[in-house]
């Protein structure tokens, strides 16, 4: 899978959730109703969590992080330590622009450190 992230630190204990697509652990998620995750696509998805295992056709249950501390991959234009970030993507986040309302849903975590574009780094992902 192209930029799986890779959980650094475990901040939480996963949380089950319904799934009926199939995705790679490492997946960045997307909630939709009701209780339902699926892979991120795009810029703007609403954003919950981390695969924590696997998902093979047939499963409809997954445990997702949704916290912790990820090595993640910036979507092109790169990220500087302390940026809020969105997802942008399937499994790339950008930093937060203020253009357009964001809806809070939207918002993936803080970025722990600078990364040029396309680049890797660590970042503190978190749902309350």
């Amino acid at each position: 899978m192209a930029n799986e992230w890779k959980l650094v630190r475990e901040t939480s204990v996963p949380i089950p959730f319904t799934t009926a697509t199939t995705f790679e652990k490492g997946t960045a998620l997307k909630i939709t109703d009701p209780n339902t995750v699926e892979a991120t696509t795009a810029d703007a998805d609403r954003f919950i969590g981390v695969a924590a295992t696997e998902v093979v056709t047939g499963q409809t249950k997954c445990d997702v992080w949704t916290s912790g501390v990820f090595i993640v991959t910036d979507s092109g234009a790169g990220v500087v330590a302390g940026d809020t970030l969105k997802m942008n993507g399937a499994n790339v986040v950008a930093a937060q622009d203020e253009a357009g309302a964001m809806a809070p849903s939207e918002t993936v975590g803080i970025a722990l450190e600078t990364a040029g574009a396309g680049n890797t780094f660590l970042a503190l992902i978190g749902k309350p």
